[in-house]
């Protein structure tokens, strides 16, 4: 055995190579899939933080938005509260209205009524005139023939007497 047998290590030097090689082609293998999983992984982390990022932003501007309605809830709420009181006041105003309304049509009632009174009272006092001028016609006629008549008497005592 002190002889040494190249052959077989030729064999050996190159079926080691060619192991060598297919371990490094695997090797780069696993290694460009590797990174090809690290570049996918790295454009997901990408996104998603993007999408975090978008997310936070969006998150941002929601709660914005919530304290512009809250304040535009509050002025609503305020402004509601002033038509409330205001629609009490109208409704104390219609009130106040009907009862004047109420009153001013008795009133109404009340004058027509004195007017028609008064009217009434105007018609009698105008027969009550017309009968008295009649009256006093014929009175007048009656205190003429009356006078007449006294002053007929003396002047017929002279002339009988005479």
């Amino acid at each position: 055995m002190n002889k040494l047998d190249f052959n077989n290590i030729h064999l050996d030097v190159s079926s080691t190579f060619n192991s060598a090689r297919q371990i490094s082609e695997q090797f780069n293998a696993q290694y460009a899939a590797i990174g090809k999983m690290n570049r996918e992984k790295a454009r997901r982390d990408a996104k998603m933080v993007a999408g975090a990022e978008a997310s936070i932003a969006q998150t941002e501007l929601m709660e914005q938005q919530l304290g512009e309605l809250k304040a535009q809830n509050d002025i609503l709420a305020e402004q509601l509260r002033a038509e409330h009181t205001q629609r009490k006041i109208l409704e104390k105003h219609l009130k106040v209205s009907t009862e004047q309304n109420g009153i001013l049509s008795a009133n109404y009632q009340k004058l027509e009524e004195m007017y028609n009174s008064q009217k009434e009272s105007l018609k009698d006092s105008r027969k009550d005139i017309r009968k008295s001028r009649v009256f006093n016609v014929w009175m007048m006629v009656i205190a003429i023939v009356a006078m007449l008549a006294a002053i007929a008497g003396p002047i017929a005592t002279i002339l009988v007497s005479r």
